[in-house]
């Protein structure tokens, strides 16, 4: 534990020393004010649209930023030697990833807190009441992206950084519509395409459970059974990702 720590930290403190926050904080501001002027051009309850689009932008701007930084993980470290470096200490693999993850997640976790700040304070500007679903929507946010970041790193295992950009991607917006996707072929007779279809509904994680903007729009209270299992659910499928991550690197030539 106390090898994934000092990664972390170290890739923490790497991270803030890039302008990395720097850009989300300038984008933050001007998606802030646009997200004003958006509700300004509404009628009747313009707190609602700009609660709606800062969340929007918050898991946009929260997922490009794990992709990319899932995407550059190992590249940038064996570039810089940084890798080589800390694995001739008696630092294990599987310690170096968690820890790198973990790093890059306290990043995620400053621009999502960045940008809903943002957001809360056009929201309550603008009139909109104070809801603890907005805590469990930046939450999810924050879970999704994390969830993204981990499937980022674990195509960088097995591919170049392009393909692993365009996989990402895919998974992402495969996620969001498997779903759909089945109830619609459950209408069609085609076996094989139905098959294909079900494989992926069970492997792929439905990332439409982790988008609970319509609560926090509609002030709905967000059912306790449920924040359990879509975070049951989550942790399950973080566990499954980081174990295979971490084997994949145990075998990875470095050379």
């Amino acid at each position: 534990m106390l090898n994934i720590f000092i990664v972390a930290k170290y890739t923490y403190r790497e991270l803030l020393k890039s302008k990395i926050l720097l850009n989300v904080v300038i984008v933050g501001v001007f998606l802030s004010l646009l997200s004003f002027v958006a509700a300004e051009f509404t009628f009747g309850v313009p707190e609602r649209v700009a609660i709606d689009f800062g969340l929007g932008i918050s898991s946009v701007s929260s997922i490009i930023i794990a992709i990319f930084m899932g995407v550059g993980l190992m590249k940038n470290e064996m570039e810089s030697r940084t890798l080589y470096m800390v694995l001739a200490k008696p630092i294990k693999r599987y310690e170096f990833l968690l820890g790198k993850f973990f790093g890059l997640q306290l990043i995620l976790f400053l621009n999502v807190f960045i940008m809903s700040v943002l957001t809360l304070f056009y929201y309550f500007f603008l009139g909109g009441i104070f809801s603890k679903v907005i805590i469990y929507a930046v939450f999810y946010i924050f879970l999704e992206a994390s969830l993204i970041l981990l499937v980022a790193i674990f195509f960088s295992l097995i591919s170049n950084a392009v393909l692993s950009v365009i996989f990402t991607l895919s998974f992402y917006v495969s996620s969001y519509a498997i779903a759909e996707v089945q109830n619609m072929i459950q209408a069609e007779s085609n076996i094989i395409l139905s098959f294909v279809v079900k494989l992926l509904y069970y492997v792929l994680p439905d990332l439409g459970k982790l988008n609970v903007k319509q609560f926090v729009i509609y002030q709905q209270d967000l059912p306790m059974d449920f924040f359990i299992k879509t975070l049951s659910y989550s942790f399950i499928y973080f566990l499954i990702l980081l174990i295979i991550s971490s084997m994949i690197f145990e075998k990875k030539n470095l050379d």
